[in-house]
């Protein structure tokens, strides 16, 4: 099990119905992904907003391998009990705002053991509170 690589962020207090994306230049996603590029050098330092590599318990790509640094990620799925782990003091702002609102990430399931690629789950939501740290 998995993250894939769409992810939508939804603020408490946002007026869109389509939520924000790493991509999505000055959100707290884009600052996410970028903090976790920075930090960890992974693809060299520069940042992938299309990927799923700062939520993945699997990746092992661009010169940084996940599945030995786990704490660095953003979150990920635990591969022994499935369980989801959001990693504390990670889901802030560039501005040190945490995150208020619900992500809503696509999900890979495989059943064989393998890395799973393109059997998808949807939905999975995640509740963030500004109190969570």
């Amino acid at each position: 099990m998995d993250f894939r690589t769409n992810f939508n962020f939804f603020e408490v207090n946002t007026t869109t119905a389509n939520g924000v994306q790493p991509s999505t230049a000055g959100s707290i996603m884009n600052d996410l992904w970028v903090n976790f590029y920075k930090t960890t050098g992974a693809n060299s330092g520069n940042v992938n907003t299309g990927a799923k590599k700062p939520m993945s318990s699997l990746d092992t790509s661009n010169g940084f391998d996940n599945t030995k640094n786990l704490d660095m990620t953003l979150g990920y799925f635990d591969q022994t009990d499935r369980s989801i782990v959001i990693n504390p003091d990670m889901w802030k702002s560039a501005t040190g705002e945490y995150a208020n609102g619900v992500l809503i990430p696509q999900v890979a399931v495989s059943t064989d053991g393998s890395v799973p690629d393109k059997t998808r789950i949807i939905p999975i939501a995640i509740w963030f509170d500004e109190n969570f740290e």
